[in-house]
């Protein structure tokens, strides 16, 4: 194989969304001028360091402190600068006024994401090749070894994968510029925070104290752990992209539930092996971490529409071969709000009772004491109020929903009113018990919020509290009442995975028409 064959190769199967990006770049005023400006501050950071440092008592470290700078100023570029070019060109094209080639284009929405990753990749990829043969000159001032150089490269570009996916993703938020704007400032507080822990990946940080997923007797766990979960969300955060750039006709749900439950089972085994391997207990925060995403999901999955078109249909008799009867997988799996809320459910559950049989499974294996297992059940039953007041939560929303607005009641409405109500709950026990009692102590109000149940996690004791016993009644109650409402839909919405006979009145109804 030849050079130019290679090149051939790479023109052939360049990206359309690739070339585009990469030729406004090199136009582009703002890239160059960083560029310039990142080369002008690194020789001008080398140099003072060389005119300050005396021959007479050469420091040995000398090599890792500026080794450490020039990495810091590298992954400030990959998690903040990088990120920010790529979201604010996807997010102008966004924008219905400016007709570009995100619009105009026939080609498929994960090419156009594809795309738009590649060039933000190609951008800090330039910012890297930059800064690297300045950090390889910290070798000869010692203090540094070249595995540890390459190491940090690495992971800094790893991060740049996963920063710019998650600034692709904010910028395709069908949401106003008010709240791209809370969630970009939300990862900007995350990627100032996730300086030390890239210092501590590249065994250049101290490791911090009390931290389950990285310790110092165990850096090799603790990285595959980290690198294992950035992959997992680069993979979510791309399917989700995806998902919000394809038609509303499009199946958008099937990937990412079937992606999801995938890595659920993938994360399931690793936590089993981890306790049972290297005696390492990660069911609480396995549990605790899905039970959050769940709870996002059943909020997004009540927003979903209720309306099964029939190309969606037709994809359903297709691909299932459904006879009139229903098929759980695809009714889970395929877009739509009852399936949605149903695939949630269903996994949240799975997800405490993994954790709780898996402390009995520990307990038998290990001899160990039945105390031993205490405080994870004790985390699943705080887990299992809390989803459920979501769930409740979600119904009730979705009841109102479709009572005040009838057919012009939009789904996306449903998890906005959702939080509304979580917000009421909250807000109106806090004033009246500063109305009543004119002191600002709410402790003990605030059981309306689903998440209370998590508040002291520490207490083993808040199960027979009275806080916690409130937040269970009203989840109870909150789920038995939007499953006495919701009942006669969630059924129809069922019996739309019917299809048999209905795709075929349906299909020659279409091709009469035309």
């Amino acid at each position: 194989m030849t050079f130019s064959s290679v090149l051939d190769f790479i023109d052939d199967h360049l990206g359309a969304i690739v070339v585009k990006e990469a030729r406004q770049a090199v136009r582009s005023r703002f890239v160059v001028t960083v560029q310039f400006l990142f080369l002008a501050v690194l020789v001008v950071t080398l140099g003072w360091v060389l005119l300050n440092q005396s021959s007479d008592a050469f420091d040995r470290e000398l090599g890792r402190e500026v080794f450490m700078t020039f990495q810091g100023m590298l992954y400030g570029v990959c998690v903040l600068l990088v990120p920010l070019y790529a979201g604010m060109r996807l997010s102008g094209e966004r924008n219905a006024a400016n007709v570009d080639l995100l619009f105009s284009t026939t080609l498929r929405p994960w090419s156009v994401v594809m795309g738009k990753l590649a060039s933000g990749l190609m951008v800090g990829v330039l910012a890297a090749s930059a800064c690297a043969p300045f950090m390889v000159l910290c070798y000869f001032l010692r203090g540094v070894d070249v595995a540890t150089m390459a190491a940090a490269i690495v992971m800094d570009l790893l991060a740049l994968v996963v920063a710019v996916q998650v600034a692709l993703f904010i910028a395709v938020l069908p949401v106003g510029g008010v709240i791209k704007a809370i969630a970009a400032l939300g990862y900007l507080v995350f990627a100032l925070a996730s300086f030390n822990l890239n210092a501590i990946l590249i065994g250049l940080g101290r490791w911090g104290g009390g931290t389950m997923l990285l310790s110092a007797r165990n850096p090799a766990i603790g990285v595959f752990i980290t690198v294992t979960m950035a992959a997992a969300v680069f993979g979510l955060l791309f399917l989700l992209t995806t998902a919000i750039l394809s038609p509303p006709s499009a199946n958008r749900a099937l990937p990412v539930r079937a992606y999801l439950s995938g890595v659920w089972l993938f994360s399931a085994v690793v936590a089993l092996t981890l306790n049972i391997g290297l005696n390492i207990p990660t069911f609480k925060a396995w549990a605790v971490g899905w039970s959050v995403l769940l709870a996002v999901a059943t909020l997004v999955g009540g927003s979903e529409r209720a309306a099964m078109g029939p190309r969606l249909k037709a994809q359903l008799s297709k691909e299932w071969g459904i006879r009139g009867k229903l098929n759980a997988g695809a009714f889970m799996l395929y877009s739509g709000s009852a399936g949605g809320l149903f695939w949630a459910a269903c996994m949240a559950f799975m997800t405490l009772l993994f954790s709780l049989a898996s402390t009995y499974v520990l307990d038998f294996m290990f001899h160990r004491p039945p105390t031993a297992g205490a405080e994870v059940r004790d985390m699943v039953l705080r887990l299992a109020v809390a989803n459920g007041m979501v769930l409740g939560y979600v119904l009730v929303a979705g009841c109102l929903n479709r009572r005040l607005f009838g057919a012009a009641a939009r789904q996306g409405h449903t998890g906005a009113m959702a939080l509304g109500l979580m917000l009421l709950g909250v807000l109106v026990p806090l004033l009246g018990s500063f109305m009543m009692k004119g002191t600002r102590d709410f402790s003990g109000v605030c059981v309306a919020f689903p998440f209370t149940p998590l508040i002291e996690m520490n207490d083993g004791e808040l199960r027979h509290s009275g806080d916690f016993m409130m937040s269970a009644c009203l989840a109870i109650i909150l789920m038995v009442v939007g499953l006495a409402f919701a009942l006669p839909w969630l059924l129809e919405q069922a019996q739309a995975f019917q299809v048999g006979k209905e795709i075929k009145d349906d299909q020659s109804k279409d091709t009469h028409h035309v």
